[in-house]
């Protein structure tokens, strides 16, 4: 009976240890989290998904998902309404000389103004616009365009605000976000958000002005969750906190 009863207490000593109450009151087993943190994926489209493009096409990127949003992190979807994602872009214009420009000065985006948009200039890299998700009927949404005007070789870099505060130190900016509700939610544990392109981001042709952008922009702190592209590429190996496969990056060439 002894041996019982110390069993029982061990089992209820790591019970404790692992698992944290949700504020809906689900028990959250943190040490099942792929990370220590949530993290939410949002699908981004382009269209068209193209390697080459004209002077004159209209690219186009639409980020979407469901309010049954998928947790990459406890691998399960999580029913959440007015999350305010905050989605932005960087658009690189790599020039013959091996250095960049902003793309937004030399082709035109699009924004509808219901996505309150923001553009910054200069921002710390290139020109960047920045905006929101609309949350209607069950869905949130978020749709840019270019009108491609200028020759080159390009790359896109999409981040979150969110995940930009959490790494700078600034979690106060994220209190509306991090205060939301959800079934399963553990409670301090960090919000992430993976924007994910749901085709080819032709990242194998473009990866020596990847590799250029890493070390000349970005100081080395791009880094790959894929094992095939981190045996690939070395400079995707070693890095920081930017993985590059939750960024929707998308590369590709604009010709007369």
């Amino acid at each position: 009976m002894r041996n019982y009863i110390c069993a029982l207490i061990l089992l209820f000593l790591l019970l404790v240890g692992c698992c944290k109450k949700s504020k809906e009151g689900v028990e959250c087993v943190v040490n099942t989290l792929k990370f220590p943190f949530h993290l939410f994926e949002v699908s981004v489209e382009v269209m068209p998904n193209k390697f080459i493009y004209d002077v004159g096409d209209t690219l186009k990127f639409r980020f979407y998902s469901t309010d049954s949003i998928y947790d990459i992190s406890a691998r399960r979807k999580h029913l959440i309404r007015e999350f305010p994602f905050r989605p932005g872009a960087l658009m690189f214009n790599i020039t013959s000389d091996s250095t960049y420009k902003s793309g937004n000065r030399v082709n035109s985006v699009i924004v509808d103004e219901k996505y309150d948009p923001v553009f910054i200039s200069p921002g710390n890299y290139v020109d960047f616009m920045r905006a929101n998700t609309v949350y209607e009927n069950g869905e949130y949404i978020f749709e840019y365009e270019i009108v491609l005007e200028t020759p080159g070789k390009y790359l896109m870099y999409h981040f979150d605000r969110h995940n930009d505060n959490q790494l700078v130190g600034k979690e106060e900016d994220n209190a509306i976000a991090d205060n939301i509700e959800f079934e399963g939610k553990c409670e301090e544990t960090p919000i992430m958000i993976s924007y994910d392109l749901t085709e080819n981001a032709n990242f194998e042709e473009y990866s020596d002005c990847w590799e250029w952008l890493d070390e000349n922009v970005y100081g080395g702190m791009l880094i790959s969750a894929d094992l095939e592209l981190r045996d690939q590429y070395d400079f995707l190996t070693i890095g920081g906190d930017l993985v590059i496969e939750r960024a929707a990056p998308f590369a590709f060439e604009v010709v007369e």
